[in-house]
């Protein structure tokens, strides 16, 4: 065979490798690079509960919409309720101008001064997202700490080592 011949059976493999080539190239700048913008209003709603799981009305629920790299594009807050019937519920509605899909939504209450850690879930096309807050401590002060703990067995100790002593005179 020729190198004519050869350069002449090579070119249909050339031809069809190039188009493959400019379609993958065609491919990678139709993914899209940003996420897609919401269409619709989207409820955050949920419980605020103390660490025992009872709900507590009156804490100040805050909800914050996170962008991918974290950053807030916005934030409601309310208080939670404390009718006897919906104790602890609160809504916050999102404008969908205020939130995208795969955003990251963070919920943190406060209620007496004590904050609960955030919780967090990925927004998804859902008209409404359930997302409670946990954890308050109502705990005995000298209890919450291991410095607490050691400081009021010591003084506990200084005072029955006290009576002991006390009783024997």
């Amino acid at each position: 065979m020729s190198p004519r011949e050869k350069a002449h059976n090579l070119r249909p493999v050339l031809i069809a490798s190039s188009f493959a080539a400019m379609l993958l190239v065609l491919a990678m700048f139709m993914v899209p690079v940003t996420t897609q913008a919401a269409t619709h209003t989207k409820d955050v709603r949920g419980y605020v509960y103390d660490a025992d799981y009872r709900k507590i009305g009156g804490a100040d629920v805050t909800v914050r919409m996170l962008d991918s790299d974290l950053n807030q594009r916005s934030i409601h807050n309310e208080l939670s309720s404390s009718e006897p019937s919906t104790k602890g519920y609160y809504n916050l509605q999102f404008e969908n101008a205020e939130w995208e899909i795969t955003d990251t939504i963070q919920v943190i209450a406060t209620y007496n001064s004590q904050q609960t850690d955030p919780n967090t879930t990925v927004a998804t096309n859902a008209f409404f997202q359930w997302l409670n807050a946990t954890a308050f401590e109502f705990e005995i002060p000298q209890f919450g700490s291991t410095f607490g703990l050691l400081l009021t067995a010591g003084i506990i100790g200084v005072v029955a080592v006290t009576v002991l002593v006390w009783r024997r005179r």
